[in-house]
């Protein structure tokens, strides 16, 4: 009976010797010209070799090229989702969110206590540069002169809501006369913050995109300390 050997390189099947037709033997399986036997692509990896195969370098293979061009697609394919706030990846995640959640983790520490006295915010001040001005760095900020909040996350994005319960505030005090509650300013930051991509039925959209911001907000009304 003849003996087929089988060389293996990159784990596939790609030189055969047959020495009982070719009179060669083992060691001039990579000298002698080959002729490759489909049966034998069906053969198992011996484990030592696929050992090897998994510990090899993939940037002397060139299989790197291949993943380098399945990297290149994944990321294309992201792209088509990570743009629309109202469209879902097929995983079902939906990327802008998850970009402004990220934005608000990167932010400062920011922690309130109520007692039965007042409200107290303490927020961790970063100043990430030589080139900028400690004192212009402001974390803490006042709505009203009974409620203040304090930010972590994108600043721009903050202003953008701070001056909207202001307006808020004003507009209410203008029109019935009294002070806005916390409660309520908090709900109407909440609904501004409702209001990005499309805007519901009616109303016009704010933004193109959620904010990438959280606010601690903390005053003192007729129902006490909040």
């Amino acid at each position: 009976m003849s003996v087929v050997e089988v060389v293996r390189r990159g784990g596939r099947d790609i030189d055969c010797l047959d020495p009982g037709r070719g009179g060669g033997t083992s060691s001039q399986a990579n000298a002698v010209p080959t002729q490759l036997v489909p049966e034998l692509e069906t053969l198992p990896t011996p484990p030592s070799l696929q050992t090897a195969l998994k510990n090899r370098n993939p940037r002397s293979t060139p299989s790197n090229a291949s993943s380098s061009y399945q990297l290149a697609k994944m990321f294309i394919a992201r792209s088509e989702y990570d743009r629309g706030i109202n469209t879902f990846s097929p995983e079902g995640r939906l990327f802008q969110v998850e970009y402004s959640l990220e934005a608000i983790k990167l932010g400062s520490t920011a922690i309130g206590v109520a007692t039965s006295a007042g409200v107290i915010l303490g927020v961790e001040k970063r100043v990430t540069s030589t080139l900028l001005e400690t004192s212009s760095v402001e974390k803490i900020v006042e709505i009203d002169r009974h409620i203040g909040c304090a930010m972590s996350g994108l600043q721009a994005d903050a202003r953008s809501m701070i001056e909207h319960a202001r307006v808020e505030s004003q507009n209410h005090a203008f029109n019935y006369a009294e002070r806005l509650r916390v409660e309520s300013c908090t709900q109407a930051i909440c609904d501004l913050a409702l209001r990005f991509g499309e805007g519901a039925e009616g109303e016009e959209s704010i933004m193109s995109r959620p904010f990438g911001v959280a606010l601690l907000i903390a005053g003192f009304d007729e129902d006490g300390p909040s």
